[in-house]
C-alpha cells in the first residue's frame, strides 16, 4: 500500500459546511450549530482510543466533551483504507462501539461513507464502507451513502480528485454537504 501525499489545496467549501448552511437557511439563522472535530490524516482506531501523538482523547471522552450535542456524526474510510494494519474487523468494531457509546450518551449517531478514491485502496475502502453499511443497518443506524451516490451520479467522479485521487475539489464537497442535508433536515 502506498501513503497517501497530504499536499492538497485546502477551501473553505466542505460538506459539514455546506449542510450547515443549507439547515440554517432551511430551519432559521442560528437554528443549527456544528462543531468540526475532525483531524486530517486519522483513522478509526484514533477515533476510538484517542491518540496521544495527535492530542485527540479517547471517544468516551469526546462524547464527555461535547454533551450538548444532539446529533453525532461520524464519516471515516479513506485513512483507513490506506492503513495496512487496521482489518475490516477493527472497522466494523470501531463503527459498533461508536453507535453504541453514542446512544449511551443520548445522542443519534449518523454514519457517512467516504466518497470513492481512484488510488488502489479503492478496493479496501469499498469493503469499509460497505461493512459500515450493513453493520449500521442492523444497528438502526443512519448511514448518508456518499460512496454510491458518487459513483452512480457523479459522471467522470475521478476527475473531481484532482490533486491525488482521494481528496474531493468543491463540487463534491457541496454534494456530500447537499445530501448531508437532506439526511439531517428529517432529524432535526
Amino acid at each position: 500500500m502506498t501513503t497517501p501525499p497530504y499536499n492538497f489545496v485546502h477551501t473553505d467549501v466542505n460538506e459539514m459546511k455546506v449542510c450547515v448552511d443549507l439547515l440554517n437557511s432551511y430551519f432559521g439563522p442560528g437554528a443549527v450549530e456544528a462543531l468540526n472535530i475532525s483531524q486530517g490524516g486519522t483513522n478509526c482506531i484514533d477515533w476510538r482510543y484517542g491518540n496521544t501523538e495527535r492530542n485527540m482523547p479517547p471517544f468516551d471522552l469526546l462524547m464527555f466533551q461535547h454533551q450538548l450535542a444532539k446529533i453525532v456524526f461520524i464519516g471515516l474510510g479513506i485513512n483507513c483504507a490506506y492503513n495496512p494494519n487496521i482489518s475490516v474487523n477493527d472497522f466494523r468494531n470501531a463503527f459498533e462501539f461508536f453507535a453504541k457509546r453514542c446512544r449511551e450518551w443520548g445522542k443519534i449517531p449518523v454514519f457517512t461513507t467516504p466518497c470513492p478514491i481512484t488510488t488502489p485502496e479503492n478496493a479496501r475502502l469499498w469493503e469499509f464502507q460497505d461493512t459500515m453499511k450493513t453493520m449500521a443497518r442492523a444497528m438502526g443506524v443512519l448511514v448518508i451513502d456518499h460512496y454510491v451516490a458518487i459513483t452512480a451520479v457523479t459522471p467522470f467522479w475521478g476527475q473531481h480528485l484532482p490533486v491525488d485521487g482521494f481528496h474531493p475539489d468543491e463540487d463534491i464537497h457541496r454534494f456530500k454537504g447537499n445530501a448531508s442535508y437532506l439526511a439531517l433536515r428529517e432529524l432535526i
